[in-house]
């Protein structure tokens, strides 16, 4: 028999974790299946590194880097047209805020915006106009070089907001090639509209299935639910160190409560005043119930914004500097098996986590830890404290309806909360339950294997 090869597009640094280093490739690899991973070469990539190579390839592993081209301009007008014929309150939000240039955007361009899409986003045939568009005006049949070498089987996308992901899955359908894909996030389902919809899509939970139907427009039939694959290293004991080897480790007395501050980076600019808020009651005799040490962790978005490192917060603070950048990943973020090991102790071994509206909500609740999020002075427009848009985001209200977490809206309320969260740490714990059940979908250690027999029913559709 023809040995069967799958594409897998990736272009995101935490997308090589989330997917090849989390059990897909191997499995993949098990069966017999030659993959072949394709990464873009942006502008500062001279190829691929080597150390990718060295950890990745082999008789049935290949690495190819693409370079990106110019689709024209009428394409990008076309791009940014149909982009808000998924209009909700996540997209409003993203209309507001811009995290690009660290300034707002104007009320009235998000307001008209909100006028002309809203209406529109509700007409199915306009989404199935503007995909049919998408596929057959706009042809860009520039990577067809790669279909003619390796004769693939099937392409799996791990982004399907990307255009580099795109262009693939619509060269694969012009050849009669089954394609799958998965959202790289929870959140872009209810934000953005998906100019092309492969033959299967693959979402993390329920939740996600809802709105692909109702806002994207996507067959029910099509879209299977398989959890989050990053999430299988958690049931993983083999990573699990003692608590005093972990602490040795990161520098912490294992003697103190550990309250984990984790950071959204560009998306909520000033979130380090609730880390200093946090490290004065630490540093107040009576504020808190007991010693604790305070464990920042940044945004990898903060990768060229030193703003926690060289902040000083006093004793008993450290910010988790285990982060492996790399340049040649559009995030500048290479998380590796060490970080990713390191990561999961943080969680077991951690007491609490404050954030905001991050995954790290979703990674605390698979280790059954109390949750709290900051909804002030994280984010400020036009002088005016509007952090609490972050929580009206639809994917974020199926964490809020869970009651799961504790939504912090003052530093008097913090500090109450993070006393109760030392005093009664089960408190929530059935909602966290329902969180994990409802939001995690199943923290089994089966989520990669389920993405592969995805992957394999397609390709055994092909002779």
């Amino acid at each position: 028999m023809r040995q069967k090869t799958v594409f897998v597009i990736v272009t995101r640094g935490f997308l090589v974790r989330n997917i090849l280093r989390s059990g897909i490739l191997a499995s993949l690899t098990a069966t017999g299946v030659r993959t072949v991973v394709f990464f873009p070469m942006y502008a500062q990539a001279a190829g691929i590194p080597e150390e990718l190579r060295r950890e990745f390839e082999g008789p049935l592993v290949e690495l190819v880097g693409v370079r990106e081209k110019p689709l024209g301009r009428v394409y990008k007008v076309f791009c940014h047209l149909t982009k808000f014929l998924v209009f909700t309150k996540s997209t409003w939000t993203f209309c507001l805020v811009s995290v690009k240039h660290d300034k707002q955007r104007s009320d009235f361009r998000a307001r008209a915006l909100k006028w002309i899409y809203t209406p529109l986003s509700k007409l199915r045939f306009l989404k199935r106009l503007a995909r049919a568009i998408e596929f057959h005006l706009f042809r860009h049949r520039i990577y067809g070089e790669y279909f003619d070498a390796y004769k693939p089987d099937a392409v799996f996308s791990t982004s399907i907001i990307s255009t580099l992901d795109m262009l693939f899955m619509k060269e694969a359908r012009r050849r009669k090639i089954p394609t799958l894909s998965i959202p790289k996030g929870w959140d872009n389902v209810a934000k953005l509209f998906y100019r092309f919809i492969p033959d299967v899509l693959l979402v993390q939970n329920e939740h996600m299935t809802e709105a692909a139907v109702a806002f994207q427009d996507v067959p029910r039939g099509r879209i299977r639910v398989v959890g989050f694959p990053q999430f299988d290293w958690y049931v993983r004991p083999e990573l699990r160190s003692t608590r005093e080897a972990y602490c040795a480790r990161m520098g912490l007395d294992p003697s103190r409560r550990i309250i984990l501050f984790g950071s959204e980076g560009k998306w909520a600019p000033s979130d380090y005043t609730a880390a200093e808020h946090i490290a004065q009651l630490i540093h107040t005799d009576g504020a808190l119930l007991t010693p604790c040490t305070l464990l920042i962790r940044p945004h990898f978005s903060d990768a060229l914004n030193p703003r926690f490192t060289q902040h000083d917060f006093g004793p008993h603070v450290v910010v988790d500097t285990s982060m492996m950048r790399s340049d040649f990943f559009f995030d500048r973020w290479d998380p590796r098996n060490e970080e990713t090991e390191l990561f999961v102790n943080t969680l077991h071994h951690m007491d609490m986590l404050v954030t905001t509206t991050s995954t790290l909500t979703l990674d605390a609740v698979c280790f059954d830890k109390p949750i709290l999020n900051i909804a002030y002075q994280i984010l400020y427009k036009n002088g005016k404290d509007v952090s609490e848009l972050f929580y009206e985001k639809d994917h974020y209200q199926w964490v809020l309806q869970t009651g799961a977490v504790d939504l912090i809206r003052s530093d008097k309320e913090l500090r109450a909360r993070l006393n109760d969260a030392l005093s009664s740490p089960t408190r929530h714990a059935e909602s966290r339950q329902r969180l994990r059940d409802e939001v995690c979908y199943r923290v089994d250690g089966q989520s990669s294997q389920r993405v592969v027999d995805e992957v394999l029913a397609l390709v055994n559709t092909r002779p």
